[in-house]
């Protein structure tokens, strides 16, 4: 047992916390998962079958990747960061433009706020059929997620929406 002189503690204290931090933390990959549902507004500009102005839909994805996770070496919220893809659905109901897609894209987090960049393929099922990208890019904070998403229909009667969302979700 080691005895500390009894003036010393508190410098022991401190000695022992600054070496906790610049103890490497553990890493690890690891299968990860990410969701969100959305509410998006914002303006297209499409063709006169399609129509151009206001856009309203209900915004959501599921995604699955591969994580760099960097766990705290004095107990706090780690951190990580990878890949991940999944299937994106952005849904009218009827009275705008319906896209269905996969995305793949990048994010981090560091427990509490995160972000993430994704692209991908879509095809607008309604009111016609079309083909083309998307991009979404997102943050959050407590899981409350604002963020902008950009379609751009090139196969078919060609459209550009960028909507703003903000929904729920960590990716």
């Amino acid at each position: 047992m080691v005895r500390i002189p009894t003036g010393c503690a508190p410098a022991v204290a401190v000695a022992a916390w600054l070496v906790t931090l610049t103890l490497p933390a553990a890493a690890s990959d690891e299968l990860g998962f990410g969701a969100h549902v959305s509410y998006a507004i914002g303006g297209a500009f499409a063709s006169d079958e399609v129509g151009s102005g206001l856009r309203q839909n209900l915004d959501a994805s599921f995604l699955i990747g591969e994580f760099d996770v960097q766990q705290s070496s004095i107990g706090l919220w780690g951190s990580r960061d990878g890949w991940m893809a999944g299937p994106m659905v952005a849904t009218g109901f009827t009275a705008y433009p319906t896209y269905v897609g996969a995305e793949v894209g990048v994010g981090a987090d560091v427990g509490l706020a995160g972000f993430a960049g994704l692209l991908g393929l879509v095809a607008r099922v309604d009111p016609l059929m079309g083909g083309g990208a998307t991009v979404r890019l997102t943050g959050d904070l407590f899981l409350v997620e604002p963020g902008l998403r950009a379609v751009g229909i090139f196969l078919g009667d060609p459209e550009f929406q960028l909507t703003a969302v903000i929904g729920f979700g960590r990716f």
